[in-house]
């Protein structure tokens, strides 16, 4: 257990719960669960209940709209030549590689996954293929295929190859553009306009989005609860991003916060604390963490 007497933070409040002086255990194991007994919201509960009703309705007809949209058989062609290219490169980088070879464990599971993949090549010109608005989605796979390999061998990280020289422009193209991250995006808008609707006069969302990385989501969300939301926490596991999003949000200042927040680990030990929080956005992030079960 840790005593708030042993606790020293900068800050007034951790997501909810403000440490004061006390004896009492601020976290206890109970055999596999954990129980903090102080970690309550910062704001009396509302008892706001979504009719889901609606909200499917609402994506529905958002889903209807942007497939609508989309030229279904151009997007197959370009996937197929991007998963070659892909497959390209994964050729390329286990040739002659071995397990052993591999330094994580995380990228043993990979290898063993890229050695499983049929390696049948199919030729395509992938540019020709291409329609521009995919080039984002082609130049990430160009530049990061040919550095797979050492990236398998510990001798790069994926840091210097997403930010070279800690650049963000390279994958900011690839968030903010790309047609898999407008899609998700605007679904998650449509969601929060049939949350909207339901709201009592002068009643407030609290908005939590995890993952949320270069803010590609963030851009449209924001604006989609500008007025009708107290507080939206942008979350990630790591403040690389901050510094650039606080910039890009600043008009959103009077009600975003910035805070991490690793989803593979509970949520209660990094101090937030259960129903804090109306709403939840996860956009196309959820599938990269280590275990579901755990994030789930």
């Amino acid at each position: 257990l840790v005593n708030a007497s042993n606790v020293a933070l900068d800050v007034e409040y951790v997501q909810g719960m403000r440490p004061t002086p006390s004896h009492e255990p601020e976290i206890v194991f109970r055999g596999q669960y954990v129980h903090v007994p102080r970690l309550v919201p910062s704001r009396l509960p509302h008892g706001f209940a979504v009719s889901f009703a609606p909200l499917k309705r609402q994506l529905a007809q958002c889903v209807q709209v942007k497939d609508g949209e989309l030229d279904v058989e151009l997007l197959m062609a370009e996937d197929a030549a991007i998963e070659q290219l892909c497959l390209k490169y994964i050729r390329e980088a286990i040739r002659d590689l071995h397990g052993d070879d591999v330094v994580s464990w995380h990228h043993k599971l990979l290898f063993a996954w890229c050695c499983s993949l049929d390696q049948t090549m199919v030729r395509h010109d992938t540019r020709e293929v291409c329609e521009q608005e995919r080039w984002p989605e082609l130049v990430l796979a160009e530049r990061c295929g040919p550095a797979l390999r050492d990236l398998f061998k510990g001798e790069i990280s994926y840091q210097d190859v997403l930010f070279p020289g800690g650049s963000l422009d390279f994958i900011l193209r690839v968030y903010e553009n790309s047609t898999a991250a407008e899609y998700y995006a605007e679904c998650a808008v449509a969601a929060l306009q049939a949350i909207k609707a339901q709201l009592a006069p002068r009643q407030m969302l609290s908005v939590v989005e995890i993952g949320a990385g270069i803010g590609g989501t963030a851009l449209r969300t924001l604006p989609a609860v500008d007025g009708v939301c107290s507080q939206y926490t942008f979350t990630d596991e790591s403040a690389v991003f901050f510094s650039h999003v606080k910039a890009t949000f600043a008009r959103f200042s009077h009600f975003i916060s910035f805070a991490l927040l690793n989803i593979d680990v509970d949520p209660r030990l990094q101090g937030f604390a259960p129903g804090a929080y109306d709403v939840a956005i996860a956009s196309n992030v959820l599938h990269a963490t280590p275990f579901m079960r755990n994030t789930m």
